[in-house]
């Protein structure tokens, strides 16, 4: 349908242009997109948090969105986890007044369904982490970024105007605000969910 309905305590209305239906998600051509209207639950400020989901890359010829929610085209204000142009590698990333992100270095285009997450510890130097199938594949030190609060919608396979559309298959995605996700949590979500 045009809307979906998130399955948690708010009941977040996100609305979807094409992302098609199938029985391991949606899929993306390019132009696909789901967007969720902001809101204090999913709205970051200098808190902990974890965003993950699972997906099927299976071009990188752009910058390849999982999900970004920025209160600028050019990134500040943001969270996001996405896909490196032409490498495939999986980053992730926030951004106040300057990106601070990590990025593994496996390509994963046409390497099927995995499970990316990136946690983000704002007290600890290596707080920012990211994770595939619950493997830790980097940290980086998020303690000097301030507030990443803005008022623009999350949005699911694209980022604002500029683009940086998915192309692949997009799963369940998982938000926790204020929550770490550790890696015995990010297994069994991996084992129950795969």
């Amino acid at each position: 349908g045009a809307s979906i309905m998130s399955d948690d305590a708010y009941g977040h209305l996100a609305t979807v242009t094409g992302a098609t239906w199938g029985i391991q998600g949606r899929t993306f051509d390019g132009d696909d997109k789901i967007t969720i209207p902001n809101h204090a639950s999913i709205d970051i400020t200098t808190g902990d948090f974890s965003i993950g989901a699972w997906a099927n890359l299976t071009s990188a010829a752009d910058y390849r969105t999982i999900a970004w929610k920025s209160g600028a085209d050019n990134g500040v204000g943001s969270y996001y986890i996405r896909f490196e142009i032409t490498s495939g590698y999986f980053k992730g990333g926030i951004n106040a007044a300057g990106d601070v992100g990590v990025v593994d270095t496996t390509n994963h285009v046409n390497t099927g369904w995995h499970l990316y997450f990136m946690t983000v510890d704002r007290d600890s130097a290596t707080g920012l982490k990211i994770w595939v199938d619950a493997v830790d594949m980097g940290t980086q030190d998020p303690t000097a970024v301030g507030s990443i609060s803005n008022a623009d919608s999350l949005r699911i396979g694209f980022f604002r105007a500029v683009g940086y559309p998915f192309v692949g298959g997009i799963g369940e995605v998982f938000f926790y605000k204020d929550r770490l996700i550790t890696q015995l949590e990010q297994q069994q979500i991996y084992q129950t969910t795969k």
